[in-house]
């Protein structure tokens, strides 16, 4: 989930780069192994690079908790991950973490990729309008999932509200 090259700063200061890449989250001890490793007898780390499509990790950001939050994506099924990546996307929250606690507020429907998607959702899978079918031909879905859209965000994962 998420990737990160931790390097030895003092090693570093120096002109040498002494570092590894870590995918977390790994258990607490194996990443206290890891950072010994790298750090040897110095005592500061620091992260050159990473690889994560939720958020920006910050060069000096605490490692331990950065493995807390892979944790908890690692024990987020796959829609509950695409929910996630859907808010952070639209933007209704700024940092991961509470996204992820969040997301239990919000539904996300996979299927739709537009508005006019969101429109025939609602006239036809959920048939919440009773509308007949004689008049579903007459319905401009364009204009009506715009409207429908106005109550969350279309993203690549799909529509959530």
């Amino acid at each position: 989930m998420i990737s990160v090259f931790i390097t030895n700063l003092a090693k570093y200061t120096e002109g040498e780069l002494v570092g590894q890449w870590v995918t977390l989250p790994l258990p607490p001890e194996e990443l206290d192994e890891v950072i010994e490793e790298i750090l040897g007898d110095d005592e500061e780390y620091f992260i050159t690079d990473y690889e994560c499509e939720f958020m920006e990790v910050p060069e000096y950001c605490d490692i331990y908790e950065l493995n807390e939050l892979a944790e908890k994506l690692d024990s987020l099924d796959e829609h509950e991950l695409k929910k996630v990546e859907a808010l952070m996307e639209w933007g209704a929250f700024s940092d991961l973490e509470e996204a992820i606690e969040n997301i239990d507020n919000y539904i996300l429907l996979e299927d739709i990729e537009n508005e006019e998607d969101l429109a025939m959702y609602y006239i036809y899978d959920e048939d919440i309008y009773n509308i007949p079918d004689f008049i579903k031909n007459y319905i401009d879905y364009k204009r009506l999932g715009r409207d429908l859209a106005m109550d969350g965000y279309i993203s690549k994962y799909g529509y959530i509200y």
